[in-house]
């Protein structure tokens, strides 16, 4: 089992290898809290930049996690 501490370092190690606008978008969102809408006008782009961004960010990141945590 993975500590509380230990998976949060893992996942900002894994935030850091992201692409900065993937970085900058994933945080936004779920650091920040803010929506899709939001990170688009902050960003200066179209919502479904953001979306993809997102759910390429996601899918890196579950990519990584997978071996480790097993799939969702």
């Amino acid at each position: 089992m993975v500590s509380a501490s230990r998976a949060l370092a893992l996942v900002r190690t894994a935030q850091d290898s992201l692409p900065p606008r993937q970085r900058i978008i994933f945080d936004l969102r779920f650091r920040d809290h803010l929506n899709i809408k939001e990170i688009a006008v902050r960003m200066d782009c179209g919502e479904s930049n953001v979306k993809t961004q997102l759910a390429r960010a996601v899918g890196k990141l579950r990519k990584k996690f997978e071996p480790a945590w097993g799939k969702p």
